[in-house]
């Protein structure tokens, strides 16, 4: 592959066989990308798992108590195996996940936890308790102490509450310096690939030059775009997203790194790289995988 991208990439013009023999290398190198391309995280997955193992431990601990120890070191064993997928395994995501999904299964275990717990210890401790009517006396209770904090008790009061009481026992939760910096965004622009900046993805917005569509902003500096620049380049977006259409997206290799080589790089690399080097100078310099 490297031997005909170094013969016929920088070859201008082209014959008809030669472009056929090109064209011929890219499908062969395009067929290999999808074959050995990771695959992404399956997020709803990962959570859906979380939901399961903390909803049977509060199903199950009025039966087996001991059974919440099992179902926290279950969590924590997941938390640090997905974390170690994501980072190291699976490829970068096109688009960063939003809290969609955590502020979901907050809310699901909001509403769901509290009467689960309750329906449980009337289900379990029934048959084996004597005085039918203390247990039914406490369930009235406590089911209406878990309606009132589900329907009255506001998320944010409740992590307000959590986060104070973490603060009390020695936990900088609330006043991280790490936190602060990831909330500014001239700070966090530098965690984040071209390919997850509007400004740099946007097929009128890529097409700008560096000088007046800087990758990264820098504050009290205005990096405002004129519309007459953006009509400089309408036709050359407009082009792009048209011929991008249906053209699959450049590999991600694990960790997330996205492989961004070009045709002029293949000629001057070695051959040892036959596989890589071709596969992202004519795969149109990789892509935000």
């Amino acid at each position: 592959w490297n031997e005909v991208v170094a013969r016929l990439a920088p070859k201008k013009p082209k014959s008809k066989e030669e472009e056929k023999e090109l064209e011929t290398v890219k499908k062969s190198v395009a067929f290999y990308k999808r074959a050995y391309e990771p695959s992404a995280m399956k997020t709803p997955r990962a959570y859906a798992n979380a939901l399961k193992t903390f909803v049977c431990c509060v199903i199950y601990s009025p039966l087996v108590p001991w059974v919440s120890l099992f179902g926290f070191g279950g969590i924590v064993l997941q938390y640090w195996v997905d974390k170690y997928l994501l980072l190291r395994w699976y490829k970068r995501p096109q688009r960063p996940v939003n809290a969609r999904m955590a502020m979901f299964a907050l809310l699901f275990i909001k509403y769901v936890a509290p009467g689960s717990l309750t329906l449980s210890m009337l289900l379990f401790l029934t048959p084996s308790w004597a005085s039918k009517p203390i247990v039914l006396s406490n369930f009235s209770t406590s089911i209406v102490l878990a309606v009132g904090f589900a329907l009255a008790v506001p998320l944010s009061m409740a992590s307000k509450t959590m986060l104070g009481c973490l603060a009390c026992l020695g936990f900088d939760v609330c006043s991280s310096s790490n936190a602060r910096e990831e909330q500014d965004y001239y700070k966090a622009q530098h965690m984040w690939s071209a390919e997850m900046k509007y400004h740099k993805d946007q097929f009128y917005y890529k097409k700008l030059p560096d000088a007046k569509n800087p990758e990264l902003l820098k504050l009290g500096t205005d990096a405002s775009v004129v519309a007459d620049d953006l009509r400089a380049v309408s036709g050359a977006g407009t082009q792009g997203m048209a011929d991008s259409v249906g053209v699959p997206q450049g590999p991600s290799l694990r960790g997330g790194l996205v492989t961004q080589v070009h045709a002029s790089d293949v000629v001057k690399g070695s051959s040892s790289h036959s596989l890589g080097s071709a596969a992202t100078s004519i795969g149109g310099g990789g892509g935000g995988g």
